[in-house]
């Protein structure tokens, strides 16, 4: 048997053949690039293009993705608590104009719940910024600025000569 000679096996498609072997890999991926460079290229030519052609029609496009994204939910929203509300109305036998009378009482009431119940549960935070702001508001303008900070340096040396008392000399 004849002994085969030594087959290359290098893509048929290359181009280049003439190249080393070890150049084939960094071929390949120069024209993989450059083909993912030209299709970028197209696709913005194509987006450039049905730009022009919409042109005319993009004000109106834009207002319907306006009402589409936006005021859509919104009208959504809105006539789902308006059927509860006439739901309500309903099921409780009230007369349209006294619950259209009712409605911002019942609302008002509502809003100020919340915001007692909001105040309550961090009532702490509430009192010091109560006490805190018109302190220090009437320390800014009524104070002037170096006896504020004397007063301040006078009570951390007081504060830190009743703790001497408490240190280990005297104790």
């Amino acid at each position: 048997m004849a002994a085969t000679p030594n087959v290359e096996t290098r893509s048929p498609l290359t181009i280049l053949n003439n190249l080393p072997k070890e150049h084939e890999k960094a071929i390949k991926q120069a024209f993989y690039n450059t083909a993912a460079n030209l299709f970028v290229l197209f696709a913005c030519i194509a987006a450039i293009a049905v730009y022009f052609i919409l042109e005319a029609f993009l004000k109106p496009l834009l207002w319907a993705v306006l009402c589409g994204a936006f005021l859509y939910p919104f009208k959504n929203s809105l006539t789902r608590a308006l059927r509860s509300w006439l739901n309500a109305l309903h099921k409780s036998q009230t007369p349209f104009l006294v619950g259209l009378v009712i409605t911002p009482i019942k609302c008002v009431d509502g809003t100020i719940d919340h915001v007692c119940n909001a105040i309550l549960a961090r009532i702490k935070v509430v009192v010091c910024a109560c006490l805190v702001v018109p302190s220090v508001y009437l320390l800014w303008h009524f104070g002037p600025l170096w006896g504020i900070f004397f007063f301040v340096k006078g009570s951390f040396i007081c504060l830190y000569d009743v703790l001497e008392y408490f240190g280990s000399f005297w104790v």
